[in-house]
């Protein structure tokens, strides 16, 4: 039994001592920010222009469970919410004259990302400025402002006595910014988040010596149209391009059909080199929503795992007194 007990101690040391190399190379050298599926269901948590331009305050919670079956592999919560100002709503959402050209919009997005002792977790506070072009194409920019805090845990056992980083740990807070732009109407979409602007440091000398990286420019390009196959039913493609130098860039193939907009779909993605994701979601009474998505991994990671990654998301729309159709429910 005490032979068996050090096999096991050894093996979660190597495990945990992976995990750490794994999370140390990210933040140096390639992808920093948490990966989502189901961004197309609330591009709000990668582009602050999107706040604003919905006619409703959208409040979402989401969970991610990514790699299931390998220990200390990655969990991903959140929370946003984010409401339009100053826009005026009527019985349609067209500009008409008198109507103000231009409003507001703010939000919050609180998240926390784990990879065994690791973690990475922030709040970012944001302001968009949505300008109507003409009666259906719609501009708005948009910054996410905040701080994320990075952490490494203390409480687990090693036999390396010594080791400043792995005996007291690290955690450190660091400001952030995040601007973003998003031009559509209720047929098409693109838009270009850039994150991590103020490149900020982060220095391990001050535990054990190790050394010092800088947070790099994460780039996030996406697009999508609405093709109307009959009146209920619609399909809609989009795309998104991920950028983080210097890893390789990221690219994600998506399909969605769509039943009376968002009252029920299912769509299909593809992540270039990585998997393909399976996920569908319904709304209730224009105000309830939630969607599921599920990886198939088909990297070389798959060896090490017993399934996927699921992803969860709850919706809750404030709606105002008179419904109003946004651009969102169409794509």
């Amino acid at each position: 039994m005490s032979l068996m007990k050090n096999i096991g101690k050894v093996n979660m040391e190597k495990l945990f001592v992976l995990v750490l190399a794994l999370f140390m190379t990210f933040v140096m050298k390639g992808q920093q920010k948490a990966q989502y599926s189901q961004y197309m269901q609330n591009q709000y948590v990668l582009n602050p222009a999107i706040a604003g331009t919905e006619h409703f305050t959208d409040v979402r919670v989401g969970f991610r469970s990514q790699w299931l079956g390998l220990s200390g592999s990655p969990m991903t919560y959140y929370l946003s919410v984010h409401t339009p100002l100053g826009k005026e709503f009527g019985p349609t959402h067209q500009h008409r004259k008198g109507e103000s050209q231009h409003w507001h919009g703010v939000g919050l997005n609180i998240y926390n990302d784990v990879t065994g002792k690791t973690s990475r977790s922030g709040v970012l506070a944001s302001y968009s400025y949505i300008m109507s072009l003409n009666r259906h194409l719609n501009w708005s920019f948009g910054s996410f402002v905040g701080f994320q805090n990075f952490k490494i845990g203390k409480d687990f056992s090693t036999k390396h006595v010594g080791d400043g980083l792995l005996e007291t740990g690290f955690s450190v807070f660091k400001p952030d910014l995040i601007l973003g732009t998003w031009l559509y109407d209720k047929n098409w979409y693109v838009g270009i988040s850039a994150h991590q602007l103020l490149k900020s440091e982060l220095n391990f000398k001050d535990v054990d010596g190790v050394g010092e990286s800088n947070l790099t420019n994460h780039y996030f390009v996406s697009a999508g149209v609405n093709l109307p196959i009959s009146y209920n039913w619609g399909l809609v493609p989009s795309a998104m391009i991920k950028i983080a130098s210097p890893a390789v860039p990221s690219v994600d193939l998506n399909g969605k059909m769509t039943y009376k907009g968002d009252l029920c779909w299912l769509g299909l993605s593809y992540r270039a080199f990585d998997s393909f994701v399976i996920m569908g979601g319904l709304t209730v009474k224009e105000r309830l929503g939630i969607s599921y998505s599920f990886d198939f991994t088909y990297s070389e990671l798959k060896e090490y795992t017993s399934g996927g990654s699921h992803e969860i998301v709850l919706a809750w729309r404030i709606l105002p007194r008179v419904p109003i159709k946004s651009p969102s429910k169409f794509w």
